[in-house]
C-alpha cells in the first residue's frame, strides 16, 4: 500500500476542510413545536417497497400506505420511519406522494431516510384544504416534474432539516427544487442543493407564496432562462419572503425578485455571494427587479446585485465580486457533523460576530437555539451571532501513534487550554495494539466532520477508531482480503453522505468501495482500472469521490518533459479538485484543471524552480488567504519557497534554514485564517510549526514532548471541541 500517496490524497481532503471550528453534536429527531396539538394518530413505516397492497397491518405499511392512511383520517397524523428502513431509499415506482391534511412526516435523519422519485416522478405533492404539513429529518432526491421536481406546496408545509438534492424541473418548469404557490412555506435547518432545470426559474425555488426561511443553505442551485437572460439558480421569489441566518452561494444566480406588486423580500444576518459559480455571465448574487430590498434588512453580507443599499447601511456589507472568498467562509459544502449541508466560516471571517442578535429569530419569533446544524451547534457563540447559517467555533489539531505502547495521541492546538511555555497540549486518547504492523489512514468515517483513524492490518481486518469526547473509540469495521493484495486504500467520500469512505485497487486492479455506514463498510465493486497510481476526489462538482490516474503524461502546452509529483487541491478556489503538477525537466509549475467543457486542461502557474528533483516536503495549503492552494517546498539549502497559486510568484518565505525537522502537513494552528506547516522530528519528539503571516513563515519555534519520542505521524484535522481537554500536558 501506498502511505505516501495516500498522504497526498487525505491532504486533499484536509485542505478542502481547513480552518473548521465546530463543536460536534449527535443527531436527535427533533420534531416541530406544535401548538395545542396533543392528540394524534401514528403510522410507523415498515419496510421501504412502494406499494399499495391493501395490507396495512404491522410489519407491512409502506410509506405510501402511510400517508394514504393520515390523509383519510382527520386531525393530526405522525409518518415516522422504523430503524430497519435507515440507510435504504424508498425509490417512488408509482409516481408522487400527495400529502393533503395536517401530518407530520418525521425521518430518523437526512442521511438515514431518503425518499428518492428515480428521476421520473415528482417526490412530494402537498395539497388541499386541510393540509397543513411538517417533514423533518430526510432527504429529498431524483425528483422530476414539470413543477417542483423535489416538493409542489399548494397549501402549507414547514421543511425542518431537510436534505432536498439532485431534483430536476422540465424544460419549461419552474423550482427544481421547491416550488410554492400555497398559503406558507417554511424553511429551517434544511440544505437546498444541487437542483437543476434550463429554461424556466428558480432551480432551489420558485416562491409564489409567503416564505420564510432560518438557519439553511442554498448552494448550486441552476436555472437558465435563455429568452430573457436570467439566471435564477438559488431562489425566484414572486411573493413576501424574509430570510434569517441563511447562506446563499456557488449558485448559477443568487436571489430573484421578480417586478410584482406582492414581491418583497427582506433579509437579516445572511450571506449571498459567490454567485454564480460555474459560468463566465457576470450574474447578481441578488436581484432585486424592478424593487428595493426591506428598508428592515440587516447585517447581511452581499457580493453585489441591484437596488440594493449602500454598504454600511445597517449595518449590511456590500463587497463585491472580488473580495476574497477565505475571509468570509470555507468554499466546501460539508455536513459538519448536522444532517444537511453548509459552508463552514473562516476563523478570519467577516462574517464572526457580526449579525444582530434580535433578528436571529425561529418561525414563532424566539431566539434561534442552535444553528443549520442543529441540536449541540448552539447559535450563539462569542460576542454577537454569526452571519450565515453556520456559528463559527474550533480550529486544527494532529494525531500521534507510538507502535511500542500502541498509544493514540492529539497535538492540540486550543490556546485556551495552555499553561506557559509551549502552545500546545499533548493528550494521550487511544490505543492500538501495539507491535502489529498497522497501515493507518484518517477520515471522518462517521460524519461529525472530526478526523478519525483506521487501521488496517496486513491480514485485511479494518478497525476505526472515532473521536468521542476526549477519547477513541476503536471497533471493528470489516476486513478486505489479505493487505499485500491491495496495493492502493484511498479515504474518500463515495456516495456524498459525508462519510468518508474506501476506495481500494487490488493487484488486479478491480476498484473495491467500502463504504461507510458510520459504524462498519459495506462492500461494492466498482469497475476494472488501468494500471498506475490514482488518487480520490471531487473533479465534477458533484460532492462525490472520483477516482484519478495520476501516472504522468506529455501534453501539447509543455516543451519537454512530462508532468509528475501530482499534488491534489483547488489552486483556483472554485471549489473543485485540481492538481498542482510539476514539470521535473525544467522545473515549471502546472495547474491540471477541469475546464468548463469538462475536459482535463492546463494552466502554467508562472513559476519555474531551479533543480526541482533535489526540492523536498513538497505540500498544498492556502497560506496567504485568498481561498487558493499555494505550493510550498523546501530548496536543497532547507529554506521554505512558496508559489503564489493566483499569480504564480515565487518567493523564499524563510531566512533560516529548517533542520532536523520532517514536514508532516498543513493546518490552521493559530486560527488566524491561513494555513502553516507543521514539521516534527521523531527522534527528539519535537514539533515544529512555521506560522504564515500571508507573505512569510515566522514564529517556528520549536517544541519537545517526551511522548512522542518514536512515534508516528497519522494525520492534521479538525480533532477537539474547544474546552474538551480540562487536563494537558504541556512543556
Amino acid at each position: 500500500m501506498k502511505t505516501s500517496l495516500q498522504r497526498l490524497v487525505r491532504w486533499v481532503k484536509q485542505s478542502l476542510h481547513s480552518h473548521s471550528r465546530q463543536r460536534r453534536g449527535g443527531f436527535r429527531p427533533h420534531p416541530e413545536e406544535l401548538e395545542n396539538r396533543v392528540l394524534l394518530t401514528q403510522y410507523f413505516v415498515d419496510h421501504n417497497i412502494d406499494e399499495v397492497d391493501g395490507n396495512t397491518s404491522p410489519g407491512n405499511l409502506s410509506l405510501r400506505e402511510a400517508i394514504n392512511l393520515a390523509n383519510s383520517n382527520p386531525g393530526l397524523d405522525s409518518v415516522t420511519f422504523r430503524s430497519a428502513t435507515n440507510n435504504v431509499p424508498f425509490v417512488l415506482s408509482l409516481g408522487e406522494l400527495l400529502v393533503s391534511d395536517l401530518t407530520l412526516i418525521q425521518g430518523n435523519g437526512a442521511g438515514q431516510t431518503v425518499i428518492d422519485g428515480d428521476n421520473h416522478s415528482r417526490v412530494f405533492h402537498i395539497q388541499g384544504a386541510n393540509a397543513d404539513v411538517s417533514i423533518d429529518s430526510l432527504t429529498i432526491s431524483g425528483g422530476f416534474a414539470n413543477e417542483g421536481g423535489g416538493i409542489l406546496n399548494e397549501a402549507t408545509l414547514r421543511l425542518r432539516s431537510v436534505d432536498v438534492r439532485w431534483n430536476t424541473a422540465n424544460t419549461g418548469g419552474v423550482g427544481a427544487g421547491i416550488s410554492h404557490r400555497g398559503q406558507f412555506l417554511g424553511i429551517e435547518r434544511s440544505s437546498i442543493r444541487a437542483n437543476r432545470l434550463v429554461y424556466g426559474f428558480g432551480g432551489g425555488a420558485y416562491l409564489a407564496g409567503p416564505t420564510i426561511i432560518l438557519n439553511s443553505t442554498f448552494s448550486r442551485n441552476v436555472a437558465i432562462e435563455i429568452y430573457l437572460g436570467l439566471r435564477t439558480g438559488a431562489i425566484y421569489n414572486r411573493s413576501s419572503l424574509t430570510m434569517r441566518n441563511t447562506t446563499i452561494a456557488d449558485n448559477d444566480g443568487g436571489v430573484y425578485t421578480a417586478n410584482s406588486g406582492a414581491a418583497q423580500t427582506t433579509i437579516y444576518n445572511s450571506i449571498l455571494v459567490n454567485n454564480p459559480v460555474r459560468t463566465n455571465m457576470l450574474l447578481p448574487d441578488f436581484d432585486l427587479h424592478g424593487k428595493t430590498i426591506s428598508s428592515a434588512s440587516s447585517n447581511n453580507i452581499i457580493g453585489d446585485g441591484q437596488n440594493l443599499p449602500a454598504n454600511g447601511v445597517n449595518e449590511n456589507q456590500i463587497v463585491g465580486r472580488t473580495f476574497p472568498r477565505s475571509r468570509i467562509m470555507s468554499p466546501v459544502l460539508t455536513q459538519s457533523g448536522g444532517q444537511t449541508w453548509v459552508y463552514e466560516l473562516t476563523p478570519a471571517s467577516i462574517a464572526l460576530d457580526a449579525g444582530a442578535d434580535a433578528e436571529a429569530l425561529s418561525i414563532r419569533g424566539f431566539p434561534l437555539s442552535n444553528d443549520q446544524r442543529g441540536v449541540g451547534f448552539e447559535r450563539f457563540v462569542g460576542a454577537s451571532v454569526d452571519i450565515g447559517a453556520y456559528e463559527l467555533e474550533s480550529k486544527d489539531d494532529a494525531y500521534f501513534y507510538d507502535s511500542t505502547t500502541g498509544d493514540v495521541s492529539i497535538l492540540n492546538s486550543e490556546r485556551s487550554l495552555l499553561g506557559s511555555g509551549s502552545p500546545f497540549g499533548l493528550h494521550q486518547v487511544g490505543r492500538f495494539s501495539p507491535d502489529r504492523d498497522w497501515e493507518f489512514r484518517t477520515g471522518d468515517f462517521n460524519g461529525d466532520n472530526r478526523l478519525d483513524i483506521l487501521g488496517i492490518l496486513p491480514t485485511g481486518e479494518f478497525y476505526v477508531g472515532l473521536h468521542v469526547y476526549a477519547g477513541l473509540e476503536i471497533s471493528y469495521w470489516g476486513r478486505q482480503g489479505a493487505a499485500h493484495d491491495w496495493h492502493t486504500v484511498l479515504v474518500a467520500d463515495v456516495n456524498g453522505d459525508g462519510r468518508d469512505d474506501l476506495m481500494t485497487l487490488n493487484e488486479d486492479y478491480a476498484n473495491w468501495n467500502r463504504i461507510s455506514t458510520g459504524t462498519g463498510f459495506l462492500q461494492e465493486f466498482g469497475r476494472y482500472v488501468p494500471a498506475g497510481e490514482y488518487q480520490a476526489t471531487d473533479f465534477n462538482f458533484d460532492g462525490r469521490a472520483d477516482l484519478q490516474r495520476i501516472d504522468g503524461f506529455d501534453s501539447a502546452p509543455i516543451a519537454a518533459g512530462v508532468l509528475n509529483r501530482f499534488m491534489g487541491g483547488d489552486l483556483d478556489g472554485d471549489g473543485i479538485a485540481d492538481d498542482a503538477a510539476l514539470q521535473d525537466n525544467g522545473g515549471r509549475w502546472f495547474e491540471a484543471y477541469v475546464n468548463a467543457s469538462g475536459s482535463y486542461d492546463l494552466r502554467y502557474l508562472g513559476a519555474s524552480w531551479a533543480m526541482p528533483t533535489l526540492w523536498s516536503g513538497h505540500l498544498l495549503g492556502d497560506l496567504n488567504g485568498d481561498g487558493r492552494d499555494d505550493i510550498a517546498a523546501l530548496t536543497p539549502q532547507g529554506f521554505w519557497w512558496v508559489v503564489d497559486s493566483a499569480t504564480g510568484q515565487t518567493s523564499q518565505w524563510t531566512t533560516s534554514p529548517v533542520s532536523s525537522h520532517t514536514p508532516m502537513g498543513v493546518g490552521d494552528f493559530n486560527s488566524d485564517g491561513l494555513d502553516d506547516i507543521l514539521a516534527f522530528n521523531s527522534t527528539t519528539g519535537a514539533i515544529q510549526v512555521f506560522y504564515s503571516t500571508g507573505n512569510a513563515f515566522m514564529g517556528s519555534e520549536s517544541y519537545a514532548f517526551e511522548e512522542l519520542r518514536g512515534n508516528q505521524f497519522l494525520g492534521i484535522g479538525t480533532i477537539a471541541r474547544p474546552g474538551e481537554f480540562l487536563v494537558v500536558t504541556t512543556q
